[in-house]
């Protein structure tokens, strides 16, 4: 079916009109005297066009009805266009228990690990990303979404003060940030840990879980590599996900970034077809170059000036 993509080109053809109307009006404003004066002297008395004018105005009008025709993009024709949209999804879990305000990483852990999360959020462009604060209870900070500098902006205020209760429950962290995970329906999203947690059987149990339900569990653990984080590990391999202790350099957020994007593997993106109108006024743009050279015969590009 014909259509054009920019119709709005058509007021164009508005200033072609009025050029018309205009030639047109000047003879007839010569015929008035012919009713007052003799006609042969009327004729005598008249300016006369050039030979050329009338293949001039001829030439101006098709040139500018192709040109404005083209620039309205004419289509008929349409083809599938494949698009991708990317489905990486990561819920940050943070830990705002009392312990995060331990000083073997100066100023404090919570400082630091506060740091780090605006680190990812800088460097995680593609995505949605959402935040999940917890003690002994779960909080949803924000849920996924594409726009980091919201995340950005609630960061600095995420400190253990403003929690109701203490407490290290990665329990109820994990449980929160899958169902923001499944809300956003992103089945095969990440859960990035950020803790000094010991965990214990039940949490292996839930990591488990949320692994088998297509969901990963990974774990950046503060403090020093002295520190045993050997439980955090066994989560992180039961969750499936992957593990960084912190380290004062980037290297443990771009490990745990890389491997976020290396698990995603085939799901990262999803396929979908988009129609796409092909634009036909190149061809008619061709019409014009014989009216070009026509315009270059003796006399008439003189009339066109």
């Amino acid at each position: 079916m014909l259509h054009f993509l920019r119709p709005e080109w058509f007021w164009g053809l508005l200033p072609l009109s009025i050029l018309l109307l205009l030639f047109y009006i000047k003879p007839q404003r010569q015929s008035r005297w012919k009713n007052i004066i003799a006609p042969y002297l009327v004729d005598e008395l008249a300016v006369k066009p050039a030979h050329g004018s009338r293949l001039a105005i001829f030439l101006i009008f098709i040139f500018w009805l192709i040109t404005i025709f083209a620039l309205a993009g004419p289509t008929w024709k349409q083809q599938p266009q494949p698009l991708f949209k990317n489905n990486q999804a990561v819920v940050i879990a943070l830990d705002l228990s009392s312990q995060m305000l331990r000083t073997d990483i100066k100023p404090n852990l919570i400082t630091r690990a506060r740091y780090k999360i605006e680190d990812i959020l800088n460097k995680y462009k593609d995505g949605r990303m959402g935040m999940v604060a917890f003690t002994n209870e779960a909080y949803t900070v924000s849920p996924l979404t594409q726009d980091n500098h919201t995340l950005l902006n609630m960061v600095t205020a995420l400190t253990p003060a403003i929690m109701p209760v203490d407490g290290e429950n990665l329990s109820v962290a994990m449980l929160k940030a899958a169902k923001l995970l499944w809300q956003a329906d992103a089945p095969h999203g990440t859960i990035l840990l950020i803790t000094t947690a010991v965990p214990n059987a039940k949490d292996y149990r839930i990591a488990a879980d949320l692994h088998s339900k297509g969901l990963l569990v990974s774990v950046l653990a503060m403090g020093f590599n002295k520190n045993d984080f050997s439980g955090l590990a066994h989560l992180v391999a039961l969750g499936g996900g992957h593990f960084a202790s912190f380290t004062n350099d980037d290297a443990d957020e771009t490990e745990l970034l890389n491997s976020q994007a290396n698990s995603a593997g085939s799901v990262d993106t999803q396929q979908t077809n988009a129609h796409h109108w092909y634009d036909e006024g190149r061809y008619f743009i061709m019409l014009l170059i014989p009216l070009l050279l026509l315009a270059f015969r003796r006399g008439v590009l003189e009339e066109l000036l």
